[in-house]
């Protein structure tokens, strides 16, 4: 599987407004904004997202945290997988065209 470093800047506009006293990133932001570009520039034949399975967010994904991304693509599917040290933080499969 393909394996991304990532870091979470804490002024990411993502963090205000979720939770009025716990700046986490939605799990929508995770996928859309860091995960799909892994994807796109892992696979590059990949137009789209058809859709999402499995999707499991773990633990809140904090400012300034230092994450690891992981994908794997079987024929229409992508797996992946966020981690913050040991620990997934979140996982999901994407199906994709």
């Amino acid at each position: 599987p393909a394996r991304y470093e990532a870091e979470t800047p804490a002024q990411l506009s993502f963090f205000r407004g979720h939770f009025e006293d716990l700046p986490i990133l939605p799990g929508v932001m995770l996928v859309d904004r860091l995960v799909w570009p892994i994807v796109r520039a892992e696979f590059p034949d990949i137009t789209c997202v058809r859709g999402a399975r499995r999707l499991r967010f773990r633990r809140p994904i904090l400012p300034e945290q230092r994450l690891i991304v992981q994908v794997e693509r079987s024929g229409d599917r992508v797996t992946f997988e966020v981690s913050c040290g040991a620990e997934v933080v979140a996982a999901g499969q994407l199906t994709v065209a």
